[in-house]
């Protein structure tokens, strides 16, 4: 972590911050992105894209390790995201 900002972990290679309005643009690169979303059921389209970049920004101001980007620092390009976030399971919700 850094001295003064609690909310940032940085190592040698990265950066991992809460989000910002200026990621937004990236996020719905990479959630329209078939090779990002490899893992998830589909890509998004551009407007669920928008939808579940408010709804990441929305989790991290709730929980101090919900999902945020990674940042290379060579590039300063966010190459992802890692943190939690809130899934529905058996009628409850859950951190994931």
């Amino acid at each position: 972590m850094t001295g003064s900002d609690l909310d940032v972990v940085t190592t040698a290679r990265l950066l991992v911050r809460p989000p910002r309005e200026t990621d937004r643009d990236r996020f719905v690169e990479l959630f329209c992105d078939e090779e990002f979303m490899v893992f998830y059921p589909s890509v998004f389209t551009e407007e669920e894209a928008r939808d579940q970049f408010d709804h990441m920004v929305a989790v991290c101001q709730a929980i101090p390790f919900g999902k945020q980007p990674v940042v290379e620092l060579s590039s300063g390009l966010v190459v992802g995201y890692t943190g939690v976030d809130y899934i529905d399971f058996e009628g409850k919700t859950w951190l994931e």
